[in-house]
């Protein structure tokens, strides 16, 4: 979900790049800018319900259960760009879109780009603004800065806590792949190990098989962007 998000975001913040080339304006630029913006709040929208699911399933009936919960709704209270998308996301999926205004001056030394929405139209459409408490005082949004702030919290302070919460089942895992990975280098020294997904046979006396496979992750921290050094050794004594 983390690469899904980034992918996202990427995609959303390469557009912007890209608008700020002294072209002049295309009729389909705001509808481009719409379109990313919906694919990153809904990833980011499925990324906080499935972990959120998944946390309270692993640690139910524990202390630890509401704690990925509370982690969020502190998020909202002390960022204010958290909060206003937690609520944002819910606009955009159910009521309209999310770019309100959309212009680009371009001078002869630089382009001057906004992308934003607007407190005022905001509310009139939609009221369920709890965790930013948004006011009319907040005028015109800047969505190119909220976003970056709302992405630098979803994977720097969301994704240390998940990681935090579950690296011990990422250690089994990893571990586990680990050690398929080493019995096939041992047995057959620069191969992979690869996990088949479907067979189908081609001759009835099964000589000629079909395999479909795909390559066996057997570092699982490197996989999903985790580095991990190992502590130094103590010093004898």
């Amino acid at each position: 979900m983390f690469k899904l998000l980034e992918l996202n975001y990427r995609a959303w913040n390469s557009l912007i790049k890209a608008l700020l080339r002294p072209e002049t304006l295309h009729d389909d630029e705001m509808l481009e800018l719409d379109r990313m913006l919906l694919n990153f709040l809904t990833t980011a929208r499925a990324l906080l319900d499935h972990f959120t699911q998944y946390y309270v399933q692993t640690y139910r009936g524990t202390s630890e259960e509401n704690k990925f919960g509370d982690h969020l709704e502190l998020l909202g209270t002390k960022n204010w760009a958290f909060g206003f998308f937690q609520d944002f996301r819910n606009f955009v999926q159910h009521c309209g879109l999310g770019v309100c205004n959309y212009s680009k001056h371009v001078g002869h030394r630089s382009v001057e780009l906004k992308i934003e929405a607007d407190a005022d139209w905001l509310l009139h459409h939609y009221n369920g603004w709890a965790c930013c408490k948004l006011q009319h005082s907040h005028g015109k949004l800047d969505l190119i800065t909220l976003t970056q702030d709302y992405y630098h919290m979803l994977m720097h302070s969301v994704g240390p806590f998940l990681a935090r919460a579950f690296f011990p089942k990422l250690v089994e895992a990893h571990n586990f792949f680990a050690i398929i990975g080493k019995e096939v280098n041992d047995a057959a020294p620069g191969h992979k190990a690869v996990l088949i997904t479907d067979a189908k046979l081609l001759t009835p006396d099964g000589k000629k098989i079909n395999l479909q496979m795909t390559e066996l992750q057997t570092d699982v921290f490197a996989h999903i962007g985790i580095k991990v050094e190992r502590e130094p050794d103590a010093p004898v004594s």
